[in-house]
């Protein structure tokens, strides 16, 4: 009895952590310096939450991840994007749909236009299991628009990031 107690319990942690979680987007009071389009949303984010993310990075696996973007915050970015696993154009788009702009969404630290225009203050986050690529684990996760349903970005994050909060 003790056993299936503790299997269905460890059943309901696991179906607990993979259900989806409403994130409440925070005020960014930082310059927004990087438009990522996917599909037709439009997420801005700041270099200087993009930079912080990169510092993360760099403590988890300094050999692969730089400490900083290099990103010039007199410059405005535009980074277009569609599914997981497209080819890139440039370094700035697999770090954008798969590490930094999945880990700032989880944080909040974005600000989102809906293809109509209108701001959307909080949304749905579907994280799945992590998956081991090449020795590092990646979580898989989808945002969707709360109001539509509509996927509103999708990528992978660093495992190592999933726990890290920003400090401001």
């Amino acid at each position: 009895m003790k056993r299936v107690i503790a299997l269905l319990s460890m059943v309901l942690v696991v179906y607990i952590s993979n259900a989806q979680q409403t994130i409440k987007m925070h005020r960014l009071w930082h310059k927004t310096e990087m438009q990522v389009v996917f599909h037709e949303y439009r997420l801005f984010f700041s270099i200087r939450d993009i930079d912080a993310a990169m510092r993360y990075l760099h403590e988890i696996n300094p050999e692969i991840y730089d400490s900083t973007s290099h990103l010039d915050t007199n410059k405005l970015y535009a980074v277009e994007l569609e599914e997981r696993n497209m080819e890139y154009m440039n370094g700035m788009e697999p770090l954008m749909q798969n590490l930094v702009g999945v880990y700032l969404l989880t944080r909040g630290r974005a600000y989102i236009e809906s293809p109509k225009g209108r701001k959307i203050t909080e949304v749905k986050a579907d994280i799945g299991e992590a998956r081991d690529t090449n020795g590092m684990y990646f979580v898989p996760v989808n945002f969707y628009d709360p109001k539509t349903g509509k996927l509103l970005f999708a990528g992978n994050m660093n495992v190592g990031l999933q726990h890290k909060l920003l400090d401001f």
